[in-house]
């Protein structure tokens, strides 16, 4: 009996102190009453000099350390629902693109072989 609770009592404080692996801790960049962007990792910082929403034409702004080779949208289902060519530090998004949810946004940046995400949640 003893044993069985010893076990038991590791094994829940174990599930408690694991977090699943794809639930990442998000870094906003921008946050408004309407959409947040966040990156997945904190180290992504690096790769932008600026990220911004403009209120007047509802757009997302980034500014990469760059060229954006593309940037691939998907939707809360993991769909890829558009591949966008820029080949261009800087993009301009419109917030139209993107019904209420959460999105997923990667960049390809020139001299990088993996994409950077960020989410984007439309409030």
């Amino acid at each position: 009996m003893k044993n069985i609770l010893l076990t038991t009592l590791t094994l829940f404080s174990l599930s408690l102190s694991a977090s699943p692996p794809d639930i990442m801790e998000a870094f906003p960049i921008i946050e408004t009453s309407k959409i947040t962007v966040s990156l997945t990792n904190v180290d992504q910082q690096k790769y932008f000099e600026n990220a911004s929403f403009d209120y007047v034409n509802d757009n997302l702004e980034f500014e990469a350390i760059s060229k954006i080779k593309y940037i691939q949208i998907f939707n809360e289902e993991g769909k890829l629902k558009f591949q966008i060519p820029v080949m261009s530090k800087s993009v301009f998004i419109s917030r139209k693109l993107f019904k209420y949810g959460t999105y997923k946004l990667g960049f390809m940046l020139e001299g990088k072989s993996e994409i950077e995400f960020t989410t984007v949640e439309v409030l």
